[in-house]
């Protein structure tokens, strides 16, 4: 079927629909509303790990870690922007694995190495709750606490248990 919208001359165009106008009109209203949520919420997030962050800081709690540390990438990440209101001390001279004077001199071992002001100390990826709780901060429900993830191995039975190696008969 060909539509063709060329009116016959001296024709006037008719109103358009207004259920079809109001059901449009609809879903663009339904949408703007899911995209300002999301918006919303993502800038809750954001807004109350900087919070959380900020709470860190303020309870004297410091990050020591190097730039070239996956495990501290992986922790900094956890705290996505809100990573900037941490106390953070590089650990490593820009480029290399010498270790900085500031970590020396704070007897730095391991990376990442979360210090508390009472002198305590927690070394490797801490999930989130467990730095709140340490430091007496509330950490906000944004599903940012992950447990860090562990390599899993396979574990090897016993020798006992071990089937002999196969010999192949090269008569087959």
């Amino acid at each position: 079927m060909i539509f063709d919208d060329r009116l016959p001359i001296g024709a006037e165009p008719s109103a358009p629909s207004t259920a079809v106008d109001s059901h449009r009109l609809v879903r663009v209203i339904g949408v703007l509303l899911i995209l300002v949520m999301v918006h919303t919420s993502v800038l809750a997030a954001s807004a109350t790990l900087d919070t959380f962050a900020r709470c860190l800081t303020e309870k004297g709690v410091t990050l020591y870690a190097a730039s070239w540390c996956p495990i501290c990438k992986a922790q900094l990440d956890a705290f996505g922007d809100a990573a900037q209101y941490l106390d953070y001390v590089e650990c490593a001279f820009a480029g290399s694995e010498i270790e900085t004077p500031a970590c020396l001199d704070a007897r730095i071992a391991s990376y990442p190495t979360w210090g508390f002001q009472d002198g305590s100390r927690i070394v490797g990826r801490v999930p989130l709750s467990e730095l709140g709780a340490k430091a007496g901060c509330t950490l906000p429900a944004t599903g940012a606490d992950k447990a860090p993830r562990r390599a899993r191995t396979k574990p090897t039975p016993p020798e006992d248990q071990n089937p002999p190696p196969r010999h192949l008969d090269p008569r087959f």
